[in-house]
């Protein structure tokens, strides 16, 4: 019997198929007992929370997930009206800490958002109300801020050692861009520490993965922060 997890059951270009496919998952199976993170079961229903979120899933979406239907589904590029609609309808049990991961309360990482309209955007995962862990992960922050990245780094690499010239050209490349990675973490990692301070990204439980990127959509450079 076909489900909404099977490929060509959801029509993911037809508005309204995020909440259709959850919508039929919680008709056929529930769970005892509220999600793991101490919210009621079937809180991503809630409201117009499916279809807040559905433009961001799709603008993400990626064929190597296809298997897992709409049990996993990732998001990016949430702006601050999502992050705004977001924190006003979701209860605060799926906002708080996230012990299954290292980055902030999602409560947080959506105030920054929703603080700094066309600046700052998130991205994460979204488990399904079919899931026992139903939740979604806020595990992502892009900062457009220039001035993040528009710094000397902390880390100065030496002076090219004359051995270098003596390598075959694929080793001659790894090394200079290895050395191009020292640079970037070196600022990155400044980086970071502005961004805690400037954009109150408070409560990660662990130094996020970062690298500078440049929005497609903007050109405007900032910082990737992941978790």
């Amino acid at each position: 019997m076909a489900t909404v997890h099977d490929v060509g059951t959801i029509d993911r270009t037809e508005p309204g198929w995020l909440r259709t496919a959850w919508a039929e998952v919680m008709a056929n199976k529930r769970w005892p007992g509220p999600a793991h993170n101490g919210a009621e079961r079937g809180f991503l229903l809630g409201d117009d929370i499916p279809e807040t979120l559905e433009p961001y899933i799709n603008a993400r979406w990626d064929p190597e997930f296809e298997e897992l239907g709409t049990r996993i589904l990732a998001f990016s590029r949430l702006d601050a009206p999502a992050a705004e609609s977001l924190l006003a309808a979701l209860p605060k049990p799926a906002l708080k800490l996230d012990l299954s991961g290292y980055a902030p309360p999602a409560a947080i990482v959506l105030r920054v958002v929703a603080d700094h309209p066309g600046t700052v955007l998130a991205g994460g995962w979204l488990l399904s109300p079919e899931l026992p862990g139903e939740a979604i992960q806020v595990r992502e922050l892009t900062i457009l801020d220039p001035t993040l990245v528009d710094m000397a780094p902390d880390v100065t690499p030496a002076e090219l050692p004359a051995w270098i010239e003596e390598l075959p050209a694929d080793d001659y490349a790894a090394y200079l861009d290895a050395r191009a990675d020292c640079l970037e973490h070196g600022i990155t990692r400044q980086a970071w520490i502005l961004a805690v301070g400037r954009y109150g990204v408070t409560g990660a439980r662990r130094f996020p993965y970062m690298r500078i990127v440049t929005d497609d959509e903007t050109g405007t450079r900032g910082v990737w922060f992941g978790w």
